[in-house]
Parts: C-alpha cells; structure tokens; sequence
C-alpha cells in the first residue's frame, strides 16, 4: 500500500511561509482592546445602546414587516413619476358617495403632477373632458354639459350649484 502525503495548502502572496489559512486566520482577527469599554469625551463608558446604533428595535417579524411595508408604500408614493399620473388621470372616475367637487379637485391636483407644462387653455380642456367621462351622476353630466359658458370646471361646478 501507497501512502499519500499530505499537501500543504497552495502559498499566496509575497511571503514564501505564508499560506491561504494563515492569510484567512489573520484577517479574522480583531483589534479590540480587553475588556475596556468605549468611552465618551467626559471619560465615562458608553451604553451598550450607543455601541451599536443600527441595531433594529426588538420586535416581532410581523410587527417589523408591516413597518417596513408601511414605510415603502410611503416611500413609493413620493417617488411616482409623472407616467404613473397620467395614467391615473385617465382612469380616474367618481368614487360612489364622492362630490363633485372633491372629485374635480383630485382632478386638478392629479393632472397637475401629470402636465406641469400644458397652457391654462388645453389644461381647461382635458380637465373638463375628463371631468365629464368619469362623473357618475347621470344628471350632474347633464347640468354641466348644458351651461357652457363658464370655461373652468369650478365656474361650472358653481353655475350647477
């Protein structure tokens, strides 16, 4: 029987001596002074709370992942890009038991972030084309649609009222 020997790991690096588990072991280790504590500049030690700063709360998972969700929803809200409102400009309807007034103003407010540089007379326009594609009251449609001389959707809002 042949006895196989026992390689030695492959050397890395500059140094003849030196291999890949002493390069590995030396990397691991720690220049942490024994068993002192940090301190702060009045000379007192520091909680273990200000050691370690980005330590998460102590929670439970789902308590911690409703947070977050919560957080990126917000998060994701402030970040929507002018696409995603013109896209909900044209789909937005009257909600059942919304005025139509809160739901003119949402107009205005979502077609504001949609079209930042549209002149006041195609903005008009599209508000009102809009405004009467998504009013579900049958007869609001009809009032507003017979009173055409106001040119904004307030005025005609107010000649309805």
């Amino acid at each position: 029987m042949v006895k196989k020997e026992t390689q030695a790991p492959p050397r890395i690096g500059g140094d003849e001596n030196e291999t890949e588990t002493d390069m590995l072991e030396s990397e691991t280790e720690f220049n942490l002074p024994n068993d002192t504590e940090p301190e702060t500049d009045e000379g007192q030690p520091l909680p273990r709370a200000e050691l370690f700063p980005l330590q998460a709360p102590l929670a439970s998972q789902k308590t911690l992942s409703s947070k977050i969700t919560k957080k990126c929803k917000i998060d994701l809200v402030y970040l929507r890009p002018k696409k995603n409102y013109k896209v909900l400009f044209n789909r937005r309807n009257q909600k059942p038991g919304e005025t139509s007034e809160t739901y003119a103003a949402e107009l205005k407010r979502i077609y504001d972030k949609a079209y930042t540089n549209r002149d006041r007379k195609i903005r008009q326009e599209d508000l009102y084309k809009r405004f009467l594609m998504g009013l579900s009251d049958h007869k609001t449609r009809v009032h507003v649609e017979l009173y055409k001389d106001p040119s904004t959707i307030g005025g005609k809002l107010y000649m309805m009222l």
